[in-house]
């Protein structure tokens, strides 16, 4: 299969990170849109010249669309996934996640900042409790060291950012940076392309790939593409063009509905794909465990030296998207509204656990036809998601949460990262043993050449391979979502025992 090296996959790896943000523009009152713009701005001026990958996402506009607000979307609930298809504090107006990427190693990250514009405060004091962190002061920022190896850093009132890992003096010296004015200088593709999509939708993920493609990884991957079969006038002409790739732009637009386009941006004409340019797109998009299933009914268009792909998404592929974000924890935001300790307390935990549940359900639900598809892993299997939802399942708010549930969480993200594993291992073991099988030269009765019986067993012998690597990964998954569903069916029936009320 053809691995393009384009892909929002960055936003796909667990953060490896580092540095610290930002002071900010406070957010005025007056015109929405300018007063948003605006903002994004200041935002975008404060991330380190480094950066080449962004997420923005306008959490107002979105709650306040017309499918947010028929959703509820701006409730208590959407922490807890119930409602909602995204976590986030309800205080958070606009959302930036910033990193640096390396395409050439799986698109796994260097550092990671997320930096939220709150329309309300919340203090310090706050979020160490819900975190169990300990509050700290870095360069004259009120900060919190949290066990989730990152630092919380309350700016103003109007802002919080969040650095990963919490490398002190690495945080320290990014603050000291930031008071410099010696932030912000980012590739023109990032700051372009995020400040012209925002304005007509409520999230975009933005990755600068200009001179990020390895020619040499490239060469081999397509010499075992599908696409191009040998042909080594169609493989050059391929080649030349992907090493021209810019970057790629996602943009999600909901309205009474979920629009999603991708723009994917090269140097010179994508012409040379022809008819194989969506199919081609969207392996890059599954190899790299990140495909979404509504996209094969997305339609594509080309105009000038940009491919656009686009059409309608659900609002589990929302969920799903939205789990490559790397947020801090929402629990946070709300313990403003936390009743005193001992007033109804057995009210509490059964509510909280409750919804605890109906969480982990709901990301389940959007996880099983991946468990239980009959297709090849590699085409529709999202890996990464899978390693995103585990992730999302350990962040759930468990303040007041009976023990057991939590135990239960933990296990099926535990069971998620290891389905996760296991079938990228199969991709990776399939494609070495492939790669050793060779047609050879052989004797075909005239003299030496290339036996036409000996190349086709070769390719037969591929399929066995890969065949087998596959099947291996298909038995874990369908005995995994066997035990999780065991497991889900006993603890609900215990919890609704327990607590006298339907889980």
């Amino acid at each position: 299969m053809i691995k393009l090296h384009l892909t929002r996959n960055a936003l796909a790896r667990n953060a490896r990170l580092l540095l610290t943000i930002t002071s900010l523009a406070v957010f005025f009152a007056g015109n929405r849109e300018a007063s948003a713009e605006q903002n994004l701005t200041s935002l975008l001026s404060k991330l380190p010249d480094s950066t080449n990958s962004i997420i923005a996402v306008d959490a107002d506009r979105l709650r306040n669309s017309p499918l947010g607000k028929q959703e509820n979307w701006e409730s208590a609930n959407e922490a807890a996934y119930v409602n909602s298809p995204f976590l986030m504090p309800p205080e958070s107006d606009l959302f930036i996640l910033a990193s640096q990427i390396n395409p050439d190693a799986d698109f796994r990250q260097n550092w990671e900042i997320a930096i939220m514009s709150l329309s309300e405060p919340i203090t310090t004091r706050s979020i160490a409790r819900s975190e169990g962190g300990q509050i700290d002061d870095i360069s004259g920022v009120p900060s919190v060291l949290a066990p989730s190896n990152s630092y919380f850093l309350n700016f103003a009132d109007d802002l919080l950012a969040v650095v990963s890992p919490a490398n002190r003096q690495s945080v320290s010296r990014w603050a000291d940076a930031i008071k410099a004015g010696t932030t912000g200088d980012l590739n023109s593709y990032l700051t372009d392309s995020a400040n012209q999509l925002l304005g007509d939708s409520q999230i975009v993920l933005v990755m600068d790939l200009e001179n990020a493609v390895n020619p040499f990884r490239l060469k081999q991957n397509l010499s075992q593409s599908e696409f191009v079969k040998g042909n080594a006038e169609k493989e050059a002409k391929w080649q030349q063009l992907i090493q021209t790739l810019k970057g790629i732009a996602l943009t999600v637009q909901v309205d009474t509905a979920i629009h999603g386009k991708l723009h994917i941006d090269f140097g010179t004409s994508p012409s040379v794909l022809g008819s194989d340019a969506k199919a081609a797109v969207t392996t890059a998009l599954n190899n790299f465990g990140l495909g979404l299933e509504s996209m094969s009914d997305w339609t594509l268009d080309q105009s000038g030296n940009q491919l656009r792909l686009e059409g309608e998404l659900t609002k589990s592929d929302l969920r799903q998207i939205m789990s490559l974000i790397e947020h801090p924890s929402a629990n946070f935001s709300l313990l403003k509204d936390e009743q005193p300790a001992g007033e109804n307390e057995g009210d509490k935990v059964a509510e909280a656990s409750k919804q605890y549940f109906q969480s982990v359900d709901t990301l389940l639900n959007d996880l099983e036809h991946a468990f239980r598809t009959n297709r090849d892993a590699r085409d529709s299997y999202p890996r990464t998601y899978m390693q995103r939802y585990a992730k999302r399942i350990d962040n759930l708010p468990i303040l007041n949460v009976d023990n057991d549930l939590i135990n239960y969480g933990l296990k099926v993200a535990e069971t998620l990262r290891s389905v996760s594993v296991t079938q990228g291992r199969a991709n990776i073991e399939g494609g070495v043993a492939t790669s050793g099988v060779t047609s050879g030269f052989t004797s075909n009765g005239y003299g030496y050449g290339v036996s036409y019986s000996s190349a086709r067993y070769a390719q037969q012998r591929k399929n066995y391979l890969n065949r087998q690597a596959q099947a291996g990964a298909k038995e874990t998954r369908f005995s995994s979502w066997a035990d999780i569903q065991d497991a889900t069916a006993q603890i609900r029936v215990e919890m609704t025992k327990k607590y006298k009320t339907e889980f």
